[in-house]
């Protein structure tokens, strides 16, 4: 990456710039905003990536370009009397002499010292660091000012640090890209967990729909295939995750609102806990018993609910099936009904 001496066209001051800091067309180029000086010559030693919202666009013309920041330095004294400096790579420009000013070394003074002094001063001016230098007018020892773009202000001296600086700013520039990368993977990483999310919502709705419609049981063959499909794959945790939703205001209205969605009321008429009586035993039926314990104990009401209560609750419940939906009424209406041998003998 090569730096480049350039003139500032509308102030005609004259500075180094990194080559990513020069337009295509080779006729304008960025300057950053830093105050200070140390920055400055560190982020054109780095070649840093001009920021085209916070840096200023001027008009410039190149007068040498070169890989050796050092040689490039070096014509800035040259820079002060031509117009055209012809760099090693012949960058093609035309051949424009300014006629030099007058060297104070030379005018008449009978103080030698005075003489030495100016040439030290003057060569002093040379070693000041290239960022932005005034050109002298023609015929003239006074400087004029360009506003634009600013002199960083501070100390000229800057080879100590300049490498540990350099460090620096090429190690912020990696951060940067590193975090800008990273907020994209993160971007892409949620978009990928909120489609997966979507769906999963999608199709635990299916489950849900397809596993209410095996409810309530209304047969014994019902009954015999509903215990078996509790034992494929992921049926009990989804009939789990749709009856934990009945709820209730203790352990004992629990069990009785999930045995209700569970089973019809025939079927309840057709099952006892041991299956005396000809019915259906319900302790024999592992799946559906474990299916209770595990969504009453998803109440928040009842988490430490024992098997003992659950079952003595479910006991109940189906000793007492043939009372619910009207079947204790109808049996006091049959017990005050008259028999027929007394309607008979009346």
């Amino acid at each position: 990456m090569a730096f480049i001496l350039v003139e500032f066209i509308d102030g005609a001051d004259v500075a180094i710039i990194s080559e990513k800091w020069l337009n295509e067309d080779r006729k304008s180029a960025f300057w950053p905003p830093f105050k200070k000086e140390k920055s400055l010559i560190s982020a054109i030693k780095a070649h840093l990536q001009p920021d085209k919202l916070t840096w200023t666009k001027y008009t410039v013309r190149v007068l040498y370009e070169h890989d050796d920041y050092d040689k490039v330095r070096g014509k800035l004294r040259k820079s002060q009397y031509e117009s055209d400096l012809q760099s090693d790579s012949e960058v093609g420009l035309g051949r424009y002499r300014r006629t030099k000013r007058p060297n104070p070394r030379y005018e008449d003074t009978d103080d030698d010292d005075e003489e030495e002094e100016e040439e030290e001063e003057d060569e002093s001016q040379c070693l000041v660091p290239p960022h932005k230098i005034r050109k002298i007018h023609q015929n003239s020892t006074s400087f004029t000012s360009l506003p634009t773009p600013p002199r960083p202000a501070g100390k000229t001296l800057f080879d100590n640090n300049s490498i540990f600086e350099t460090k620096v700013i090429t190690s912020l520039e990696e951060v940067k890209c590193q975090v800008q990368l990273n907020s994209k993977l993160l971007q892409k990483v949620l978009k990928c967990l909120q489609e997966n999310n979507h769906q999963q919502q999608h199709q635990d709705q299916s489950d849900g729909d397809n596993a209410q419609s095996l409810l309530p049981i209304s047969s014994m063959e019902e009954l015999q295939s509903f215990e078996e499909y509790l034992q494929e794959g992921d049926a009990f945790r989804k009939m789990v995750d749709l009856l934990k939703c009945v709820g209730g205001s203790d352990y004992k209205s629990t069990v009785r609102n999930v045995l209700s969605h569970i089973f019809s009321p025939c079927v309840a008429l057709q099952i006892n806990w041991l299956g005396k009586g000809g019915k259906m035993g319900f302790s024999q039926l592992k799946k559906i018993r474990h299916l209770v314990e595990t969504t009453v104990r998803k109440n928040r009401l009842c988490p430490m609910t024992t098997e003992a209560e659950i079952n003595e609750t479910i006991k109940l419940w189906f000793r007492y099936a043939g009372d619910r939906n009207g079947g204790r009424i109808r049996r006091q209406k049959n017990s005050m009904a008259p028999s027929p041998s007394a309607v008979l003998q009346s």
